[in-house]
């Protein structure tokens, strides 16, 4: 998927009320900067991957 994205991926998933990232990979010919390093948490409040994750988990909810 990185590859074909031309960017950075990677699988987050909720961790009590953070987002927790697994892994991360990226593509093989574009290197750039990588926001979430395998390891980081952050509040399911803060970034993308936790806003994701709160309204996949509350699909009905218009807010953040």
């Amino acid at each position: 998927m990185a590859d074909e994205l031309g960017t950075t991926t990677f699988l987050t998933v909720p961790h009590g009320d953070a987002a927790l990232t697994v892994t991360t990979v990226e593509p093989r010919t574009h290197a750039g900067p990588v926001a979430y390093r395998p390891g980081a948490r952050l509040p399911l409040t803060l970034g993308a991957p936790g806003l994701a994750i709160r309204r996949h988990c509350h699909p009905g909810s218009t807010s953040a």
